[in-house]
């Protein structure tokens, strides 16, 4: 199982000596050809700050359209669950 460390949002603007962070995204997907039918990507959240987060279903931006978080609602996810996805699916985390 690969993990993937982001210890900070790679962009960001300064609007009177503050931080913002715009929006940014993740896609989350296996290896082609190096995955056996019915494998799952597995997402874990271990902590966030400041910051919402929606993981969807779908193999692109313009193509995420499952939403996954806290059960397939639309609310932000939920630091400290793991949640699943077909890995023929893919994911998307947008931030």
């Amino acid at each position: 199982m690969n993990s993937v460390k982001v210890d900070n949002l790679p962009y960001y603007t300064t609007v009177s000596n503050k931080k913002i962070f715009p929006a940014c995204f993740y896609h989350i997907k296996a290896q082609e050809n190096d995955f056996a039918p019915g494998s799952k990507i597995h997402i874990y959240l271990s902590k966030a700050n400041n910051v919402d987060v929606n993981v969807f279903g779908g193999n692109s931006l313009t193509n995420a359209s499952i939403p996954l978080n806290d059960g397939g609602s639309n609310k932000t996810f939920v630091a400290g669950r793991l949640i699943t996805v077909d890995a023929s699916t893919e994911a998307v985390i947008l931030v």
